[in-house]
């Protein structure tokens, strides 16, 4: 670098408007000035420019400016967490309030219903009031979702096989498949069982199975790798897909509630959210890596059952 101008200096986040910055800085002296910029693979810069002036035999007056470089991009993954988790937490409240509010109409609905069902003797109203039952116990099974949604203690008896999951949870997607799209599993043999429960983590597996296959446009391939890390005793799943990706813009605002980029009645962006939820209620982690035009990988590690 020595000797350069800064013109030849060649950074992701160095950009005209920095080299305008820099070059006025050293012309006027004037106060110095923090910027942010984005870097490659999701780095972020925060970048400090000071005036300075030197002394030298051949030049008592050299002007110049000092570049302070700061990676801050932990820094901001863990604000966006903690603003992720504060917006959750609202969700939380509010679904539980709603679910308590539900819960006690529901409840007489039921009771009146089961008893005109017991007095009844038209066959065709019984069928009627057969199907009130069915349907309220449907309700009653949604707000039960709400108020498990609203916890944030997980159940002390959960466990559930990673792979066996996996595998359940590709073979109902098959269906569904278009005849371009290929998905290739490759599960770590032996693996421990996951402290979650199985109906949780067929949640989280199909719902980032069914984003990935969403992303893939033409001859799509979806890789799903597991293994189990001695050294933090977490079990990783690994989705990779060959789909449209993710614009950098887009990527810190994927797991916020009642966020999506689907079309109107398609999406209700409560998917990644609750899966983020979930994650979160067994001190696990999920993090996303993406490129536009060239693919996503969601990677959710989960802790061992037991010690």
């Amino acid at each position: 670098l020595i000797s350069k101008n800064v013109n030849q200096l060649v950074f992701s986040f160095l950009d005209k408007a920095l080299i305008t910055d820099i070059e006025q800085i050293i012309k006027s002296q004037s106060s110095s000035k923090i910027l942010t910029k984005r870097g490659e693979k999701g780095d972020v810069f925060k970048i400090k420019l000071y005036p300075f002036r030197t002394s030298t035999k051949e030049n008592e007056n050299n002007l110049g400016c000092l570049l302070l470089i700061v990676n801050i991009k932990e820094k901001i993954e863990l604000e966006e967490k903690m603003i992720r988790a504060e917006k959750l937490s609202s969700i939380s409240i509010l679904s539980a309030g709603v679910a308590h509010e539900v819960n006690n109409p529901l409840s007489s609905i039921m009771a009146n219903v089961q008893s005109l069902m017991e007095e009844e003797t038209d066959e065709t109203k019984t069928t009627s009031l057969k199907w009130i039952e069915q349907e309220t116990f449907r309700i009653g099974e949604i707000v039960g979702r709400l108020l498990d949604f609203a916890s944030s203690n997980p159940p002390n008896d959960t466990s559930s096989d990673v792979n066996q999951v996996v595998q359940q949870t590709t073979q109902l997607m098959q269906y569904s498949l278009r005849k371009d799209i290929i998905i290739d599993t490759q599960l770590a043999i032996d693996l421990p069982p996951a402290k979650i429960s199985t109906d949780e983590l067929k949640q989280i597996v199909i719902n980032l199975l069914s984003n990935a296959l969403g992303a893939c446009k033409e001859k799509g391939q979806i890789t799903i790798n597991t293994i189990y890390s001695l050294s933090t005793k977490m079990i990783t799943i690994t989705i990779d897909d060959n789909g449209e990706g993710i614009s950098e813009d887009i990527k810190p605002h994927i797991f916020d509630p009642f966020f999506t980029t689907k079309e109107k009645g398609v999406g209700t962006g409560l998917g990644l959210s609750i899966i983020y939820g979930i994650v979160n209620k067994y001190q696990g982690n999920i993090r996303v890596k993406s490129d536009l035009g060239v693919g996503t990988q969601f990677k959710v590690e989960i802790p061992k059952n037991g010690p």
